[in-house]
């Protein structure tokens, strides 16, 4: 009992309910402003509410420092809905001669795509019965914090308690306004890493943590207070709506901390695992089917309008869609890589060259003689267009431009054809050089 009392009395040195047994993911035994794992961050910061289950029931108790008579315990229920959250909780730590009583109501509100913040209110019972002291004494305060998540990778928080005493200085012996603030980066899927600043009694604490979703079901929690010389840890597991948790604390004087906690979840989201291979590509919201697509439907996936109407024209005009054929037609790379497990009946890069040129059909005398021959469409065909495209964009005209004469090409006669080449506005002279020898046979 001497040393339960001891080490009461180093943790509320000269000042009361500094000691805070929270969810055992939450690691440590006072209030973090920025917190990692998602399962602990709503009993922490009212600012989180918003985010937590539709319905929750938390039960909460440890043995601090594994001293013998001294237990925390802690309720909490809460809900959330339409970007509101709500939580009552109660708090309870010490022995039959200390007790530490404390009841709080919470409320959690997003003001803005980006911004939640919350505020609880609460009363607490400090009881000392001692054979030299008899004091029951009943505190009323609140507290505040605010959390902003400008990227889905980083969340910045800030926490402030007791803010009645922030102005009642004789408040501040038993309730001291504490503040907290800290961030939580999310590197990748699944993992969370966290730093905080606390500012108490006594000095100012540094505290690093870091939570890694293992599997849909499974989570792990590590973290190491500097001035405190605190190590924590925790495993949670989620099965059916409900979440059983283990948490292990060791203070390099006062001991090891045991925590236990079963949480009832309802319509919770389940954890997002992380990843242990390369990222998957994001599945498709619609499949972009390549020999029948439409400029619209390219342009849903996010392709520049004029870019998807060349590609729809190269299709049309030439044949086939391949990766070669869609970047020349100006999708970009990156453009590519983000939508190439999207593309249906894709076709192969092909290589070509002058020597894959058809060869030319022998006209018969026949033909030669008869009144009123038809007219040669030398590029008829979508297999010559092809190959005139190609052949044009090695010789230095642009795809674009290519595209259009190949498109042009269709219906005309090889004359024709070079006749036009000089009336379009396009090209400049050196392209209209290399474009008139090419679709003259040359």
């Amino acid at each position: 009992m001497i040393a339960t009392m001891i080490a009461i009395s180093v943790a509320v040195t000269s000042t009361a309910f500094t000691y805070r047994e929270l969810h055992p993911a939450a690691l440590f035994p006072y209030y973090r402003a920025a917190v990692e794992n998602d399962i602990a961050r709503v009993f922490v910061n009212p600012a989180y509410l918003p985010d937590s289950p539709l319905l929750f029931f938390n039960m909460n108790y440890a043995k601090p420092y594994s001293l013998e008579g001294l237990s925390a315990a802690s309720l909490y229920a809460g809900t959330s809905l339409h970007d509101f959250g709500t939580l009552l909780s109660w708090n309870s730590f010490g022995i039959d001669e200390y007790k530490e009583d404390t009841c709080e109501t919470s409320f959690g509100s997003k003001i803005g795509s980006f911004v939640s913040a919350g505020i609880s209110t609460g009363i607490s019972r400090l009881f000392i019965h001692t054979e030299l002291v008899d004091f029951t004494e009943y505190f009323f305060n609140f507290r505040a914090g605010i959390s902003c998540t400008p990227f889905s990778w980083l969340n910045l928080a800030f926490h402030q308690e007791n803010i009645r005493s922030l102005f009642q200085e004789n408040a501040r012996d038993i309730h001291y306004p504490a503040w907290s603030a800290g961030t939580v980066l999310r590197p990748a899927p699944g993992l969370s890493v966290s730093w905080n600043i606390n500012k108490t009694y006594f000095s100012y604490i540094n505290s690093f943590a870091a939570s890694a979703n293992l599997l849909k079901w499974l989570s792990v929690s590590g973290g190491y207070s500097r001035e405190t010389n605190t190590l924590a840890g925790s495993v949670n597991i989620l099965v059916n709506g409900i979440a059983a948790s283990y948490g292990l604390r060791y203070h390099s004087y006062l001991g090891t901390t045991h925590g236990f906690s079963v949480t009832l979840r309802y319509n919770a989201p389940a954890l997002e695992e992380i990843s242990y291979s390369k990222p998957l590509k994001p599945p498709c919201n619609e499949p972009i089917n390549l020999a029948h697509c439409n400029k619209e439907d390219l342009a849903r996936a996010g392709i520049d309008e004029l870019i998807a109407e060349r590609i729809v024209k190269y299709r049309e005009t030439i044949g086939p869609l391949s990766k070669k054929s869609l970047i020349q037609m100006g999708l970009s790379s990156k453009e590519y890589r983000r939508l190439s497990h999207c593309f249906l009946n894709l076709s192969d890069d092909e290589i070509v060259s002058r020597k894959e040129e058809p060869k030319k059909k022998r006209v018969s005398k026949k033909n030669v003689f008869k009144k009123n021959p038809k007219p040669v469409l030398p590029y008829r065909n979508a297999e010559t267009r092809k190959l005139l495209f190609h052949k044009l964009v090695q010789d230095g005209v642009k795809a674009s431009s290519a595209l259009r004469i190949s498109e042009l090409a269709k219906d005309l006669t090889r004359q024709k054809l070079v006749d036009s080449i000089s009336q379009l506005p396009f090209l400049n002279d050196s392209e209209k050089q290399a474009a008139k020898k090419i679709c003259a046979g040359q």
